[in-house]
Formats: structure tokens, C-alpha cells, sequence
């Protein structure tokens, strides 16, 4: 007897046995075989949402109300991922005297290949992590001539957007950051809808792509995201099309704050693979026209996302933020002297169950890793 009907008979034995502790819904739940695995757990957290592109910038045309500058600059600082075109179109809603796009200003695609090139190498697999800033992509000639642009708007509202949206102007007035869970940033590459940092990869292969990210554009916005969350003015979920939500940078920093005094969980995420299963469609209720499921990323704060329920509005973020703003209480002193901002465990389940048969993974010791990496 294998361990999958092993697991089915003793399942279907323990049906006839009493279970007097058991709570009546568990035990309708456990005798319907239905799943009690949560894939949308919330971390509940008090504020306000603002929803829709009217929404958001009626808002923010408040806001700019109440100040006494003459200009008033707006930065759209935007993650990859992050429908570039639908901010574009969603941005009219502030009658803008002037949209400056931060790309225009970065260096050409060839340069800005050369200047990543050692990172991302040749190789199909290796790279290196890049330690290139977000201003490394920037011209700084262009730059000037896009500063001279907004200093000539003498009365009214500049838009700065895109990646590196904030390096461009001198200085601003409000900080709108379009943030975006990875996971879903590689469901937008299979599609072909991901632009590279300066570099429009989005017609290459998924792995292609994968890879520039992973060892080069992810780093340089997740640094240039640290060092801009002590301006953040507002959060922007764009993770479903058409339906962007907002709320103001403190709301976000006070969750992360109370995830870390508590027990939490970070969204799940579920991917196909080579070895994949059938057990965690009936355990965890997926999709079951789906071919398998190898895996599922259940806690790597890299890769999942973290839900806010903010007065009943569900709220996403990267659950790579809560390691970036609360490594110490998250981790421990020690933890983070080693590993700094990283979250060093993942959580993975597995599924080979009539699937295919699961790789080994060699991992070696921090000198080798050194020497030949």
C-alpha cells in the first residue's frame, strides 16, 4: 500500500470513529471532505481605502489643495510589474499640467545592457546579484534637461512616473509607490506584459526574463524601495487590472508592525512543476482542471504577498516588506547581524503524489559557494 491510499483508508477508518472535542463545523468539514486550508488570510488593521483611478485622484487633488506651493510635484514611483499604461491613463483623472516619464531620461537599452551585463552573464542558470543602483540607470544629461522641464512649470501639477520616478525631479511634493507581490510579476511576464528596468524584455522567454529580475532588477528597486520608504506619502495596489486601490504609507507600516506581534501568515502561492501532484487540489482546493500542483510557496516573503484587511477592503502588498521594514522584530538580532534584510527559511509543500518524481537539491557549505560562485 502506497502512502496516498494509506492516507485515503485510514481517512475513510477514522469516519466511523466518535469524535466527541471535535466542534460540529470541523467535523461537517472533515465528514464533506472539503478543505479548511486558508489561501487569503488577512492581517486586519484600521484605515482607510481609496479605490479607482477617480477615486484616488479626487483625493490627491484634496491634498494638493491644502498646500501653498505654486507647483505642486507628484511622483508615481512604480515596481515592475506595475501596469505602466493603466497608471498612465488612470493619472488624467489629476488634470496634469505636465507627465514627465522617468524612462526618458534613463540610458539607451544598449547601454544599459552593457552596464548589466556582468550580472546577468551568458549563462542559462548562474548570475551574479547585482550592486548597481537605480541612479546607475540614469543619464545624468537627460536628467537635467527633465528637471529644466518641470522648472518651467511656473503654476500647477507635475506628474513624474515610472521606475526611478523619484530620482528625477529635485525635489517633490507627494509620493505615490505602486508596489506589486512577485508572484504576480511573473504571471504578468508569462503574458509578455513585464518591462526589464530600462530594457523592454517582455517578448523574450519567461526564464529570460525571470532572470534579469531575479538578479538585477528586483535588487536594484527593492534598495531604491527601502530608501524611499520614509517619503512614502501613499501605497498603491495595482495587482488587478482596472481596480487599483490606495491607502496612505502609515496604514501599511502600522500593519507590518502589528504582523510582527502576532502570529501571521503570508498569501500562499501555487505553481506546476516537473513533478507535480494531485494531493494538494482536493487538500487545499485548487483548481482541478489544472494538470498538477509541485508546489506551494507558503511562507517565502520573496516571492508571496501580504493581505491587509483594512475595514473590510483587502489590501495586497509583497510580504517582502515586512522583512525590509521589520527585519529585527521579524527575525531576531542575531538572525539579522547574519543575514541582514533577508528572510533565510522558506516554507515549500511539495506534491508528488501521482506525479512525477521529485528533484534533490545539493546545497553546499558557505566556502564552496564562495569559491566557485
Amino acid at each position: 500500500m502506497d502512502y496516498h491510499t494509506f492516507v485515503i483508508a485510514r481517512a475513510r477508518s477514522s469516519r466511523s470513529l466518535p469524535h466527541t472535542c471535535e466542534a460540529g463545523t470541523s467535523k461537517q468539514r472533515r465528514l464533506m471532505n472539503l478543505s479548511n486550508y486558508d489561501k487569503t488570510p488577512a492581517i486586519s488593521v484600521a484605515g482607510r481605502v481609496i479605490t479607482g483611478w477617480e477615486g484616488i485622484c479626487s483625493h490627491l487633488k484634496r491634498q494638493i489643495g491644502i498646500t501653498s506651493y505654486c507647483r505642486v510635484v507628484v511622483v508615481f514611483e512604480l515596481y515592475p510589474g506595475t501596469s505602466y499604461s493603466e497608471v498612465l491613463q488612470g493619472i488624467r483623472h489629476l488634470d496634469p499640467d505636465l507627465v514627465v516619464d522617468a524612462a526618458d531620461s534613463m540610458f539607451p537599452r544598449e547601454k544599459i545592457l552593457q552596464l548589466t551585463e556582468a550580472d546577468v552573464t551568458g549563462d542559462e542558470v548562474f548570475g551574479v546579484m547585482t550592486l548597481l543602483g537605480m541612479a546607475d540607470f540614469f543619464d545624468p544629461a537627460a536628467l537635467v534637461l527633465a528637471r529644466r522641464q518641470i522648472g518651467s512649470v511656473m503654476e500647477g501639477i507635475v506628474v513624474v512616473v515610472g521606475q526611478g520616478a523619484a530620482l528625477v525631479p529635485e525635489s517633490y511634493d507627494l509620493l505615490v509607490y505602486g508596489d506589486m507581490a512577485r508572484w504576480e510579476i511573473e504571471g504578468r511576464m508569462k503574458r509578455g506584459e513585464v518591462q526589464g528596468l530600462g530594457v523592454d524584455d517582455s517578448r523574450l522567454s519567461f526564464s529570460r526574463q525571470y532572470k534579469r529580475g531575479y538578479f538585477v532588477d528586483w535588487r536594484v528597486c527593492d534598495r531604491f524601495k527601502q530608501d524611499l520608504f520614509p517619503s512614502m506619502d501613499y501605497v498603491l495596489d495595482t495587482s488587478h487590472h482596472g481596480r487599483p486601490l490606495m491607502v496612505e504609507a502609515g496604514v501599511m507600516f502600522d500593519a507590518l508592525k502589528k504582523a510582527v506581534s502576532r502570529p501571521f501568515r503570508v498569501v500562499p502561492y501555487f505553481d506546476p512543476g516537473p513533478w507535480g501532484g494531485q494531493w494538494m487540489k482536493q487538500v487545499c482546493d485548487l483548481d482541478r482542471t489544472k494538470a498538477n500542483f509541485a508546489w506551494c510557496f507558503d511562507c517565502v516573503p520573496e516571492e508571496n504577498s501580504l493581505l491587509l484587511d483594512i475595514s473590510g477592503e483587502i489590501f495586497e502588498i509583497p510580504a517582502i516588506n515586512l522583512v525590509f521594514c521589520e527585519s529585527c522584530n521579524l527575525l531576531g538580532e542575531g538572525v539579522e547581524a547574519r543575514f541582514g534584510r533577508e528572510f533565510p527559511i522558506r516554507f515549500d509543500l511539495l506534491d508528488t503524489m501521482a506525479g512525477g518524481n521529485l528533484s534533490l537539491q545539493v546545497h553546499p557549505v558557505t566556502a564552496y559557494i564562495r569559491d566557485q560562485f
